[in-house]
């Protein structure tokens, strides 16, 4: 019995990866003349392949591509990247994953999106982690027992929890494809 619910899982998960596999980069050889085809549902995403399709080229320079890119691909990219990693861990995992210089990317693109209160909680973080930058690399060693205590510190607790309210209240993934379709000379090629 367990062999059998433990082959099931693996078919089952062998389908989902191999889906998942032919999704992710649909997009990258994205044309701006495509875009206003592009399902809602799906043009976060496009953007987003598009994006990394550019920073595939040069990842050691990645910082630097998405810094030479649009405006408006700058402003996705970075409240897109700092909205998954806070989701996935909260602000400390925005730190510790190495995104954590996108955070007054996405300061500036929150407050461009006209989400002023994502905004100045990006601007509270941003305070709070310089005022504790030295003590934060102190964990930061790439080991999940600096994380887990970089966790107890619970400096961001409350912001992350603010986060996650004012994405919800404020629309962030509408605002984002509204964003998108009134820039959209700035994506794709």
């Amino acid at each position: 019995m367990k062999d059998d619910l433990e082959n099931d899982f693996m078919k089952l998960a062998a389908t989902f990866f191999k889906e998942a596999e032919e999704d992710f980069g649909k997009y990258k050889a994205l044309k701006t003349s495509d875009i206003s085809s592009i399902p809602d549902e799906e043009l976060e995403d496009a953007v987003m392949d598009w994006m990394w399709s550019k920073v595939e080229e040069d990842f050691n320079n990645y910082e630097g591509i998405i810094e030479h890119l649009p405006e408006a691909c700058q402003v996705i990219y970075a409240c897109r990247t700092v909205r998954d990693e806070v989701n996935n861990g909260g602000f400390i995992q925005v730190f510790f994953n190495g995104k954590g210089r996108f955070v007054e990317m996405a300061q500036i693109g929150f407050y461009k999106l006209g989400l002023k209160n994502l905004s100045e909680i990006m601007t509270e973080v941003i305070t709070i982690y310089n005022k504790n930058v030295k003590h934060l690399r102190e964990y930061d060693n790439g080991t999940l027992e600096g994380l887990e205590k970089a966790y107890e510190d619970d400096l961001f607790d409350r912001l992350d929890e603010k986060f996650y309210t004012q994405c919800e209240e404020s629309d962030l993934e509408k605002r984002m494809l509204e964003y998108i379709r009134d820039n959209v000379t700035s994506f794709g090629d």
